[in-house]
This record gives C-alpha cells, structure tokens and sequence, in this order.
C-alpha cells in the first residue's frame, strides 16, 4: 500500500453527529466506496432506530458501552 493510500477495516460511528450527516447517513456513504464494510454504531437514543435503517453487517450497542464489548466487535468485525 502506497503512503497516500488508506485502509479502513472497519466503521465505528455515533449516531448524533451534531449539524450534518449522521452516522446513518455515514454508514450508507461508507457502504458506497467500501461495500461490506463492517459497521459498529454506538448510540444514546438511536438503539430503536437500528432495525429500522436496515444496514446488513452492523451491530449497535446503547451508551454507555462496556470497552471489552467494543473492542470484542472490533475484532469480530475485522476478522
């Protein structure tokens, strides 16, 4: 891989951006340039939105997220 070029082996993204994309809208786009890219949400109010969005090859977890589950995702999803 050359200097210039990046690698993203997985998503990791809150819902509530603030102004802007959310990560609904994030993780759609993402999908676009990577295709099965793995995407981990993690959200304080979105949880009942998960289903609903219907993103394949996601998983959600509700704030306040325990570190070793987060990092179990990570590394389920980079495998």
């Amino acid at each position: 891989m050359a200097d210039s070029e990046v690698r993203i082996d997985v998503l990791l993204t809150d819902i509530n951006l603030g102004r802007g994309p959310d990560g609904w809208d994030i993780a759609r786009r993402s999908r676009e340039l990577i295709g099965e890219l793995p995407i981990i949400f993690v959200s304080g109010d979105s949880n009942s939105d998960w289903k609903k969005q219907n993103i394949s090859k996601s998983v959600m977890f509700a704030k306040p997220v325990a570190g070793k589950d987060l990092l179990g995702a990570v590394n389920a999803a980079m495998n």
